[in-house]
């Protein structure tokens, strides 16, 4: 991973004969991986640990590796749905994708796709709705402090100045579509959508919508 060009990957894994991890009555396993936490490391054992100069160029190799966090993703989880499963053998295919982003547009296209997927499987009304997606989760986040009705009931014509409160309630998008609409003939547009008609190529908007019916 080359950390001057991207820090954001979009990673993808199979399971083998295509089978589903989180499918077919094993939607509980998405929890599996949401209640992953880090293992506690105390300030002796920090200590000692930099002391081994080939321990910290090893982790710091690790640390910089897709494949080394794919393992360590990976691994626990094919454990975990073996046993379940009463098997043994291997969950995962052997190799994973990845898929650089490069800029801020793909990343939001790429949140978008993801979060839209339950949406678009026909098992969610709704983002907000969608169990386990960063949108739920941020919806969530709102309910319980109480500044969810803020948030969706922001003007229009904010200023940078009124940010803040999305930025505090983790937001990567509002909840509705603030981009400035206008109309051709029956037709509304957003502005992106404007750009994409006018030959300025495929906008994240467009890319969003597209992953709902893909």
């Amino acid at each position: 991973m080359d950390s001057t060009v991207t820090t954001y990957y979009h990673c993808i894994s199979r399971c083998v004969r295509r089978a589903f991890l989180c499918g077919e009555g094993c939607e509980h396993r998405k929890q599996w991986i949401e209640d992953r936490q880090p293992l506690e490391a105390s300030e002796d054992w920090v200590s000692a640990c930099l002391k081994d100069a080939k321990w910290v160029g090893e982790t710091r190799q690790r640390l910089n590796s897709l494949g080394w966090f794919m393992k360590c993703l990976k691994e626990p989880l094919a454990r975990m749905a073996n046993k379940e499963d009463g098997c043994k053998g291997t969950f995962f295919e052997g190799r994973y994708k990845s898929i650089a982003i490069l800029d801020e547009e793909a990343l939001l296209t790429t949140l978008a796709y993801v979060d839209l997927n339950l949406v678009a499987a026909g098992l969610a009304k709704t983002a907000e709705e969608s169990a386990h997606t960063s949108v739920k989760a941020r919806v969530d986040h709102c309910r319980e402090q109480g500044t969810l009705d803020e948030v969706v009931n922001q003007p229009t014509d904010r200023t940078k100045h009124d940010e803040g409160l999305e930025d505090q309630a983790f937001w990567l998008v509002p909840i509705a579509d603030r981009r400035p609409q206008f109309s051709v003939g029956s037709v509304q547009f957003s502005d992106s959508m404007q750009r994409e008609s006018d030959g300025g190529g495929v906008s994240t908007a467009n890319a969003a919508r597209s992953a709902q019916v893909s």
